[in-house]
């Protein structure tokens, strides 16, 4: 059965636990804002000359992609031992972890230091792209169990339109804040504004954002347990029981 388009977004809203994922995602998106800006990081605060900002672009996305590909795989381990909201809680804290040991390695002499926070940035990667997909499964469920309907289009759409409009102004917010204290022109030296600007986003900011996303995920009660129990109820509703919504 189908559901008109605007009811359906009212009672999207009014499921708490997609609720309290949609915010979590709200500010965990910020994240992937600092991706755009690591060039000009690379060049301005860590002062990288033009000729080798694209090779040590090119080995931290690498250490990255391995970070996350491990975090991956190990996803599965983790969730059996801690269950599928501490997990996820566990690498959204990576990535505040990332921004802290970044606001860190910004102050040091060598990129070495900041090819470190590849490890806690790959495994926020890695286990929110698993764990969060799985929860917001989890939570269409559950909003199927109490509404009767199943709205899966409208859910994700709901969750990766805000989150994609997110990321294009924490990219656009700190290049805006950049040219307001003066830009960035080749063989000037960028105004100290410019420098903290782009220092604080790629680190402090990104921590802060998660700090919030981690609070918010601490809302968030759909457990195996609970996630088991609606299963087997919507598996008794397909196979013909009558079980009203609730």
């Amino acid at each position: 059965m189908q559901v008109p388009f605007i009811a359906g977004l009212h009672m999207s809203f009014g499921n708490k636990q997609f609720m309290t994922l949609f915010k979590a995602a709200v500010f965990g998106s910020i994240v992937g804002t600092t991706v755009n800006l690591l060039p000009i990081f690379f060049q301005v605060v860590m002062h990288i000359g033009d000729d080798a900002v694209k090779r040590v672009y090119s080995i931290y996305v690498q250490l990255v992609v391995a970070s996350a590909f491990v975090a991956v795989l190990s996803t599965a381990t983790l969730n059996a031992r801690w269950g599928k909201i501490r997990t996820l809680k566990f690498g959204v804290g990576c990535g505040a972890v990332y921004g802290l040991m970044a606001f860190c390695a910004s102050y040091t002499s060598s990129v070495k230091w900041f090819y470190l926070t590849s490890v806690p940035a790959g495994m926020f990667a890695g286990i929110v792209t698993v764990n969060g997909n799985v929860l917001l499964s989890n939570s269409i469920d559950y909003d199927q169990l109490k509404t009767g309907f199943r709205r899966q289009s409208l859910y994700q759409c709901l969750i990766y339109v805000p989150m994609t409009f997110v990321s294009v102004a924490g990219s656009s917010i700190p290049l805006s804040i950049i040219t307001a204290f003066g830009g960035l022109e080749a063989g000037r030296t960028p105004p100290p504004a410019v420098v903290q600007t782009l220092r604080l986003w790629i680190s402090l900011i990104v921590a802060g954002c998660l700090f919030v996303s981690y609070h918010q995920l601490s809302a968030f009660k759909l457990t195996e347990a609970v996630q088991q129990d609606v299963s087997a109820q919507l598996r008794r509703r397909e196979q013909g029981e009558f079980l009203p919504p609730r």
